[in-house]
C-alpha cells in the first residue's frame, strides 16, 4: 500500500518534507529547512544549529533512522532519493544532513542555483554539511549526488517513476511532479502560481493532469488566506511609471533568486537610461545560469555590480570580477552619478548609503513579500529607519510568487483528484472549507502520521 507521510509544511508556510512510500520503497519529494521552527531556539548568529542532532533533539528534522550522515544508521532504511521542486531553501536545504548516497533529484537550473547559492556564502555552519564548495585550491567541488533532468523530465527513484513539469513561480527551476505508485499516481505542485511571466508552464501542468486519473493531489496553499491581486506585468509597468518620475536615485530590493522582477528593473533602467547595479551574490548566480535562460549577462553594459570594500574577497567573488568585460562600480562612484542609476539594495547592503549619501528626490522600490513574521518586522522597521533618514520614499510593488485563493480553487477542481491533501499553509481548515463544494475528499496531514494514497481509506 503506497502511503505519504508529511515531516513540515503541516499547519506551517514551508519546510516541506513529504515522505513517500510504496512497496518498501521511499522517496522524500522535498527535504527544505524549517525556518519558522528554527526560529523558535535560535537566534543566528548568536546562537544556531551547527550538528544533525541538534535538529535532531528539538524535533525539527524528523527523527527516521538510517536517513543522517554521520549517525548510527539503526535500523532504518535509506530513500531511494529526494525529488526537489524548486531552489527556495524552505524547500532544498535541509539535504545537507541527508546520507551522501541518497540521490537528489532536481531540474538542472534547480541544481545551478543550489550550488551557486552554496558556493556564494549560503553554507551551513559546518563545512561536514556543505552541499558543495569552491576554493582556490581544491575548485569547485559537490559533495551530493545531483541526478537531474532539462525541460518536462522523467526519471526514476528505486522503481518510483515520476515525470517533472515546470511550473511557474518565484524563481526559475521550479517544477510540479507526476508519481506512479502501486495505488495509482500522485500528484505534487510544489509552490506555482497562474499569474506569473510564465504562467502557460503552470497550465500546461494542470494540462497534463487532466489526463491523469489522480488518486492523490498534493497542493500548496500560501496564499490561501490572503491574496494581493496583481500580476506580474502589472508590476513591470509600475516599476517602469516610478523609474521614469524619478529625478534622483532609484534602489531597490526584491528576492535574490526573483529574474522575472530582475528582468522588470533591468528593462526600466534600461529605458530610462540608468545602469542597473546589482550585488556581487546576484551577478555570480547571474553567471551561472544567463546562458541557458536568455537573461542578461554579468557583462552587460547595462549592469553595473557593487564592488564593496573587504580586505579580501572570496573566491566566488574573484569569479565574478575575472569575467571578461564585467564593469564594476563603487559605492564612491555611484555618489557622484546617482541621476544614472538604479541600483538593488536589500536591508543588508544599507551601509552603502552612509558612503552614496542619495540626493533630494532619490525613492526606493520594495518588490517582495510585505513582513510576515515577527522577525521580518523587525528588519522592516529598521529599512524604515534607514529610509526615514535619508529621505526615501519607499513603494511597494508586488505580485505574489504563489497561487490566489480562486487560482488554487480552479487547479483543483481541474484536475479533480480522488483526495487532495493540502501542505504549505497557515489555515488548512480554511482552506478545506472553501473548497469544500467541490465535492472532493480532503485531508488536513498530521504531522508524522500516514495518509494512504487511494481514496476512501484512511
Amino acid at each position: 500500500m503506497a502511503e505519504i507521510i508529511c515531516y513540515g509544511g503541516v499547519n506551517e508556510i514551508g519546510g516541506n518534507r513529504i515522505l513517500l512510500r510504496d512497496s518498501g520503497t521511499e522517496v522524500f519529494l522535498d527535504f527544505g529547512r524549517n525556518f519558522s521552527r528554527e526560529r523558535m531556539y535560535y537566534d543566528p548568529p548568536y546562537l544556531e544549529a551547527r550538528c544533525t542532532e541538534h535538529l535532531l533533539g528539538l524535533g525539527i528534522l524528523p527523527d527516521i533512522p538510517g536517513i543522517y550522515r554521520g549517525i548510527d544508521s539503526g535500523d532504518g532504511g535509506m530513500p531511494a532519493g529526494v525529488l526537489i521542486t524548486h531552489p527556495h531553501t524552505d524547500h532544498y536545504d535541509y539535504i545537507r544532513f541527508l546520507r551522501e548516497e541518497i540521490p537528489i533529484h532536481c531540474g538542472e537550473i534547480t541544481r545551478e542555483i543550489i550550488t551557486a547559492r552554496e558556493c556564494a556564502g549560503g553554507k551551513w555552519p559546518s563545512k561536514e554539511y556543505y552541499i558543495c564548495n569552491l576554493t582556490k585550491t581544491e575548485g569547485y567541488r559537490e559533495f551530493r549526488k545531483f541526478e537531474t533532468f532539462t525541460g518536462n523530465g522523467r526519471g526514476n527513484a528505486g522503481g518510483i517513476r515520476y515525470r517533472a513539469h515546470e511550473v511557474d513561480h518565484s524563481t526559475y527551476g521550479a517544477y510540479g511532479f507526476i508519481l506512479e505508485t502501486g495505488d495509482g499516481v500522485i500528484a505534487y505542485t510544489g509552490d506555482l502560481r497562474l499569474h506569473g511571466k510564465r504562467s502557460g508552464l503552470t497550465r500546461g501542468f494542470i494540462d497534463a493532469l487532466k489526463k491523469e486519473d489522480v488518486e492523490l493531489l498534493i497542493i500548496e496553499g500560501t496564499n490561501i488566506d490572503s491574496h494581493r491581486i496583481a500580476t506580474e506585468d502589472e508590476v513591470r509597468m509600475k516599476i517602469r511609471e516610478i523609474v521614469n518620475a524619478t529625478g534622483g536615485m532609484v534602489l531597490c530590493g526584491f528576492s535574490l533568486l526573483d529574474f522575472e522582477r530582475f528582468l522588470s528593473f533591468y528593462e526600466a533602467a534600461k529605458e530610462a537610461g540608468r545602469k542597473f547595479v546589482i550585488s556581487m551574490k546576484q551577478a555570480y548566480i547571474l553567471s551561472r545560469i544567463y546562458a541557458c535562460l536568455s537573461l542578461p549577462s554579468p557583462a552587460d553594459e547595462n549592469i553595473y555590480i557593487l564592488a564593496k570594500e573587504k580586505k579580501r574577497g572570496d573566491t566566488w567573488e574573484e569569479v565574478v570580477m575575472s569575467i571578461p568585460g564585467v564593469n564594476l562600480i563603487t559605492a564612491e562612484e555611484i555618489s557622484t552619478r546617482q541621476e544614472g542609476v538604479l541600483m538593488v539594495a536589500g536591508f543588508y547592503d544599507f551601509n552603502e548609503l552612509i558612503t552614496i549619501k542619495p540626493v533630494p528626490g532619490s525613492v526606493y522600490i520594495l518588490a517582495q513579500s510585505e513582513p510576515f513574521n515577527e522577525e521580518m518586522e523587525i528588519d522592516h522597521e529598521k529599512m524604515k529607519n534607514w529610509l526615514d533618514l535619508y529621505g526615501l520614499p519607499m513603494y511597494t510593488i508586488h505580485a505574489s510568487g504563489h497561487a490566489s485563493p480562486h487560482e488554487l480553487k480552479s487547479i483543483i477542481s481541474g484536475v479533480n483528484p480522488g483526495r487532495v491533501l493540502f501542505i504549505h499553509t497557515e489555515r488548512p481548515h480554511l482552506y478545506q472549507r472553501f473548497i469544500s463544494d467541490l465535492g472532493i475528499e480532503s485531508i488536513i496531514p498530521v504531522e508524522g502520521q500516514p495518509v494512504s494514497i487511494r481514496r476512501g481509506s484512511r
